[in-house]
């Protein structure tokens, strides 16, 4: 017997041949491989029981395509899986939701493509979008009309070259194919309707005229809706037109034949003999009338091998898709060679590796090397700890249920059947039934995706990690000075080129040199010597790392630093006090010394590549203003700024900070209302989110707060504004407070507050450290008077209405201190029950 390809056809000879009771045989078998003749003498092991039953399934599924006699050539080879690319174009109707866009994925899961044009997406904007398992781009100006885009698999992403959106009508896509020497430029069209004014058309077969013009340096394909019916050929002078076309012409089909002509374009559907009562690509709403009115374009037919409508498309729209096959590699005949490909078994990935940094704490403990040097060797060292992993195929995130399989199911019959007017209506139906259970499946993973992290971890950015529907986006185009260029080499060039020159320093300075300043002010007596880093806190450091993070361009993870966590704190640490630099703080009260140090913070800006935003650079103060410019700008003077989260204003800062800490929980429960608004989750659900998520964010820095009887009903409001938001209850219900906390049953916010703030006065107060905020507590003004009339509440008065006057000393003794916090946090729990 002749086996035709070695790693296949061998192994399947070799199976059958054993019988059950064999233990092993010798055999002799004459391999042809089509070129020459060769017999190899091979032991064979015979196979298990178990393992013989399988191959026979096997064998009964999968025979040889063709048997040779033994000694003879083999002058037809079958030639191999034809390399090819599937470009097709398809009229969607709308792909505008989530909910349409997965319905897509599930129905081009046994379609073959590699780039999908698509009609009338109707998603507004301009976008580049990474899911995963393929590239989406779309281009709309106007909402919930028109849109054109592609859908391009990931395979394809290196050949990227350009993404252009011209208008909601025309999308060009460059991409060079490896096995041509001109990249493809591929136009997706939506064109307008017959009964469109002829002006319109003619403004779009003119955009599409300069989208050629503008690549005549590469292969085109135009593809998409055009709208027209260009029919069978009417004379031998349209060359443009295939012998294969079958129809009618139209109006728009007139005008597409005239661009085809002038500029040499041939319509791929007329090219390829199909049945012609099957090349029908639009039927209308009633179903009295089939068209063809899609078409693939292009001026170089020869390098496609096929061009067909899809019929089995188990998609809710009125057009069909039509794919066309595009060789990978232009033709080439040549000469056969005779391969010897062996057959490598595969092995253990080594998991472990024996002292890895023995020989790299050697080279860091060198003072010969120069640190950037032994940061790289570090680096390399950790990189090649690679714990070798088995990536399966990750299973789309939105898994959809039973039923509604079973939906698509009985759709996919419908339409497998001949469209009929009474199909049409059932399809229809069917899938509107088919987006609401999507819609359904989505809701129902993503609450119990909320559900399981929520009482898992306490918060939803895991959650909010594993259902991101649209991965990373890629930048559609880049501004350079007047350009804007679309070409993916050209935008990262531009990228790079900009980092670097933010980042790039104008003086190279030395580690020595740092050492030489560091010195100098230590001599001078202007500075304290910064001590050494210790063991303990690179490894306290190290130990801080979060799990489960994405590593930065080095590939090095969090687990990786944490699994060699004792071999890599005395190397670190070494490192980090080899680059350790000093920093100043100066401060200083009188305006023309603080112009002075400002600009000269400038000016040492921008020796290290740094330059300061004058536009977010502001000037606060309560004395006399004075003009402090920078460059010949002037500074602006403002009565109030946000920093670190907080109000930081002259007058009133607590009013406004309560308002900023009421927005900004506003804004955080409404950016969670798919969990705090929902009626399929518990409220035990509910409440660990407001608890965890929302309650900090209305508290933030509540430790400094003065709060008034009015700022306090002011946040009580607030809260149980949100209660009743939870719950679905409304003012008009008229639902007494304590009712409405029995049923939620959330962390007082007036509690909380109290809490905190009685913690952390304690612990500012036992603090030996001498911080500011200790020292402007226990600050006296001794020169100034206090207003006539009724003073304004001071921070800790009402510690002194639970403590007492000597409230700091009661503070040293933690365990009394800690003894009256509830007594202080349920002073106001009258107040509360009232409010």
């Amino acid at each position: 017997m002749l086996v035709k390809e070695e790693n296949f056809w061998v192994k399947y000879f070799l199976d059958r041949r054993p019988s059950d009771d064999d233990d092993g045989i010798s055999s002799s078998i004459t391999v042809n491989d089509g070129r020459t003749n060769t017999h190899t003498q091979t032991k064979i092991q015979a196979p298990q029981t178990g393992q013989l039953q399988q191959n026979k399934q096997q064998q009964a599924n999968s025979l040889p395509s063709r048997l040779v006699p033994a000694g003879v050539l083999d002058h037809y080879l079958p030639t191999k899986r034809c390399e090819v690319l599937h470009i097709a174009t398809l009229n969607t109707r709308t792909l505008r939701t989530h909910e349409s866009l997965l319905e897509l994925e599930k129905s081009l899961e046994n379609i073959k493509y590699d780039i999908l044009g698509i009609c009338e997406m109707r998603r507004l904007g301009e976008k580049i979008e990474d899911h995963g398992s393929y590239i989406l781009y779309h281009k709309g100006e106007t909402a919930g009309c028109r849109g054109v885009g592609f859908l391009i698999k990931q395979l394809l992403r290196t050949c990227i070259q350009e993404l252009i959106g011209i208008s909601d009508r025309l999308a060009i896509l460059n991409v060079k194919l490896p096995g041509y020497k001109k990249p493809w430029s591929i136009i997706q069209a939506y064109a307008p309707t017959e009964n469109s004014d002829l002006s319109v058309l003619e403004a779009f077969y003119y955009k599409i005229s300069l989208a050629i013009k503008n690549n005549t340096d590469k292969h085109i394909i135009l593809m998409g809706d055009f709208n027209a019916q260009i029919g069978a050929r009417q004379n031998n002078s349209e060359y443009v037109l295939g012998k294969f076309g079958h129809g009618k012409r139209s109006r728009n089909g007139q005008k597409l034949v005239e661009f085809l002509m002038e500029h040499n374009l041939s319509a791929l559907n007329t090219n390829f003999n199909k049945n012609k009562y099957n090349k029908w690509t639009w039927i209308s709403p009633d179903g009295s009338y089939k068209n063809e009115i899609d078409y693939i374009i292009t001026n170089y037919p020869r390098a496609f091998t096929d061009t067909t409508v899809i019929s089995n498309l188990n998609f809710n729209t009125n057009h069909r898709m039509v794919r066309c096959s595009l060789r990978k590699f232009q033709t080439k005949i040549s000469r056969n060679h005779i391969k010897n490909n062996m057959i490598k078994l595969p092995s253990q990935p080594c998991l472990m590796k024996c002292n890895p940094f023995k020989e790299t704490n050697e080279h860091i403990t060198s003072d010969e090397i120069e640190t950037t040097l032994k940061y790289d060797i570090l680096e390399n060292e950790l990189q090649s700890l690679y714990i070798s992993k088995n990536y399966a195929h990750k299973p789309n995130k939105y898994q959809l249920s039973e039923h509604t399989l079973q939906l698509i199911g009985e759709r996919k019959e419908l339409i497998a059947i001949q469209a009929k007017k009474e199909n049409i209506k059932l399809v229809a139906d069917l899938s509107k039934r088919i987006r609401e259970s999507i819609r359904k499946d989505r809701k129902v993973k993503r609450l119990k995706t909320f559900e399981h992290y929520i009482q898992k971890k306490g918060g939803v950015k895991k959650a909010l990690k594993e259902l991101r529907e649209v991965g990373k986006e890629w930048i559609p185009k880049l501004k350079d000075k007047s350009n804007t260029t679309t070409i993916r080499q050209n935008i990262k060039d531009l990228a790079t080129s900009f980092y670097r020159q933010l980042y790039a320093r104008q003086h190279q300075i030395t580690i020595g040199h740092h050492r030489r300043v560091l010195t100098q002010h230590i001599d001078e007596g202007k500075s304290e010597p910064v001590p050494d880093i210790l063991l303990c806190e690179v490894e306290k450091a190290i130990k801080s790392q979060k799990m489960e993070k994405s590593p930065g361009p080095d590939k090095i993870t969090n687990e990786l630093m944490r699994g060699n966590i004792e071999e890599l704190t005395p190397i670190l640490t070494k490192i980090f006090n080899e680059i350790l630099t000093n920093d100043l703080v100066l401060i200083e009260e009188r305006p023309e010394n603080l112009e002075y140090m400002i600009n000269n913070l400038n000016e040492e800006s921008i020796k290290a590549g740094l330059k300061m935003n004058t536009n977010k650079t502001k000037i606060m103060t309560n004395s006399t203003k004075s003009n402090i410019t920078i460059n010949g700008d002037s500074l602006e003077y403002v009565k109030d700024y946000i920093y670190l989260g907080q109000v930081i204003s002259i007058e009133n800062q607590i009013p406004k900070e309560i308002n900023l800490r009421i927005a900004t929980g506003w804004k955080k429960y409404w950016s969670l209302k798919e969990i705090v608004k929902s009626k399929d989750l518990s409220m035990s659900i509910k409440r660990k989110t407001f608890n965890t998520c929302i309650l900090p964010c209305l508290t933030y820095g509540c430790e400094t707060w003065t709060l008034t009887k009015a700022l306090r009903e002011k946040l009580a409001v607030a809260q149980r504004a949100m209660e009743r938001s939870m719950t679905g209850y409304k003012r008009q219900d008229k639902i007494r407070n304590i009712d409405l906390r029995n049923l939620t049953k959330l962390t007082d916010i007036l509690e909380r507050i109290d809490q905190q703030k009685w913690r952390w006065s304690g612990h500012m107060v036992r603090d030996k450290m001498g911080k500011w905020s200790r020292r402007v507590t226990e600050w006296y003004p001794r020169d100034s008077k206090r207003r006539r009339g009724r003073q304004h509440t001071r921070w800790e008065d009402e510690i002194r209405l639970t403590a007492g006057p000597n409230w700091r000393r009661v503070a040293q003794d933690r365990q009394q201190w800690k003894s009256l916090e509830e007594a202080f946090a349920n002073r106001h729990a009258e107040l509360r029950d009232i409010l």
